[in-house]
């Protein structure tokens, strides 16, 4: 399993290599790869349908029967990310260091240094250049990694500014950043970030300009003075089969609130794979285990999990109100699509079920518990 998953993770590397979203598929047939893919600069939609059906068109055509044999791995590219970033230029780059996308590394480092994203190269999770990090969980990289990349961009830019005033003979406020170029404004006087670096690199027997410390680069470790919180409400419409105790979801809506949006793309993803681990644990996950502690649950026959056919399309509205509490003005994002949904959805059912006045106190809620659940109420109401 884990060389498919390798597969898959290559094709997400060329799909991000192409300007596209970093999601790769291979389609394997009985330990065997029959097509790869990944997403071709689809930025709407199913980014991860467009991966999985670049490996079928791959894999030419086939019988049936082989398609029903047929597994599917998909995976996004393992970019990293970290607490602690730092910037060197010759060619631009940024370092980072905790598993997460890199995208927005390079966007913000791109925005305070006036150039492309894909101009900058993203050095992820390399502990050899940044060694604080703590990993990936809590919601916590873009308001830790993110602002720790745009202050040491704006610091790179800062530097830069001052480095070029000297060798302009200007004042840094005459100045201005953009295209990979510190120019004079108004004027055609100017030096590309390579120059800059590469004077601040020090040439034997002459003085650094301005006196300035050598090497354009910057290190920052951001520690955020507080804790950030996301704000959300979830509604949910359920219908429920009172015969067969089944819960279909009908329609799902999310207000999400995360401070600024770095990447939009990149929050609705996460805040629909959020909603889908949370229906997954409302209804589906359930890991059972005998009276002496032995697993019941072992394999993904028994661990049920959602798929497109259980969810209905989910609808997110996005405000934006950044928290004062760091630079970027960033909160957390991963989490609130699952926190959200458990009581949401139980209470939807509830509400479906209001005459028989049933209580739901534990998850999963299986049709086996929610039938249980329904007949002890019905049997009450008829005194039984």
């Amino acid at each position: 399993m884990d060389e498919f998953f390798r597969a898959a993770v290559e094709e997400a590397e060329r799909g991000l290599a192409e300007g596209g979203i970093p999601i790769g598929s291979v389609l394997v047939h009985r330990g065997r790869i029959l097509g790869r893919g990944h997403n071709r600069r689809v930025q709407r939609g199913s980014v991860v349908l467009h991966g999985e059906m670049d490996a079928l068109e791959n894999a030419g055509r086939r019988s049936a029967q082989v398609y029903r044999e047929c597994t599917i791995y998909t995976t996004l590219s393992p970019c990293a990310m970290c607490s602690g970033a730092i910037l060197l230029y010759g060619i631009p780059r940024v370092v980072v260091g905790e598993n997460r996308p890199r995208l927005y590394a390079s966007m913000l480092a791109a925005q305070a240094l006036g150039v492309a994203p894909e101009d900058l190269h993203v050095t992820a999770g390399d502990t050899g250049a940044s060694p604080l990090g703590h990993g990936a969980y809590a919601s916590r990289q873009a308001v830790v990694a993110g602002n720790a990349v745009h202050l040491a961009a704006r610091a790179v830019a800062e530097k830069a500014r001052q480095a070029a005033a000297t060798m302009l003979e200007v004042a840094p406020d005459d100045l201005e950043l953009s295209g990979g170029v510190v120019r004079v404004k108004g004027a055609d006087l100017k030096r590309t970030l390579g120059q800059i670096a590469n004077a601040l690199s020090g040439v034997a027997g002459f003085p650094l300009p301005a006196s300035i410390k050598p090497g354009l680069d910057a290190a920052v470790d951001f520690a955020p003075p507080a804790i950030t919180y996301t704000n959300g409400s979830h509604v949910v419409e359920v219908e429920v089969d009172p015969e067969t105790g089944a819960v279909k979801l009908t329609r799902y809506v999310v207000v999400h609130d995360c401070g600024r949006m770095i990447n939009p793309m990149l929050v609705e993803g996460q805040v629909h794979g959020g909603v889908a681990h949370g229906v997954g644990m409302t209804l589906y996950e359930w890991m059972r285990y005998d009276a002496a502690g032995q697993p019941l649950t072992v394999t993904f026959a028994d661990y049920l999990l959602p798929t497109s056919v259980c969810l209905p399309p989910i609808e997110i509205h996005h405000l934006e109100s950044p928290t004062p509490l760091n630079p970027l003005g960033v909160k957390g994002a991963a989490e609130s699509g699952t926190i959200g949904a458990p009581p949401a959805i139980v209470s939807a059912i509830e509400d479906a079920l209001r005459p028989l006045a049933i209580r739901i106190t534990e998850l999963p809620v299986t049709p086996e518990r929610l039938l249980a659940l329904i007949r002890a109420a019905q049997g009450n109401e008829q005194g039984l």
